[in-house]
């Protein structure tokens, strides 16, 4: 029997947490719409914008790697 030691690539990592920060956002932008409590609205926009913006360039690097224009 062989031993397979599975090793996340960089492409996997960098899939993952686009996804990670994806879900993160969605569903902080449903609690900031409908739950509109001091708490959230007070933080709301200072954690939003810049994951949206964190979002927006991973997922650039992650089309370039997946079209083969970054080698990653």
């Amino acid at each position: 029997m062989v031993n397979k030691v599975f090793h996340m690539r960089t492409g996997m990592v960098l899939s993952l947490l686009t996804f990670v920060i994806m879900a993160i956002i969605v569903i902080g932008g449903i609690m900031g719409r409908y739950l509109k409590t001091t708490i959230l609205s007070r933080y709301w926009k200072t954690l939003h914008v810049p994951l949206t913006a964190l979002f927006y360039v991973l997922l650039g690097i992650h089309m370039l790697a997946k079209m083969e224009a970054l080698a990653i």
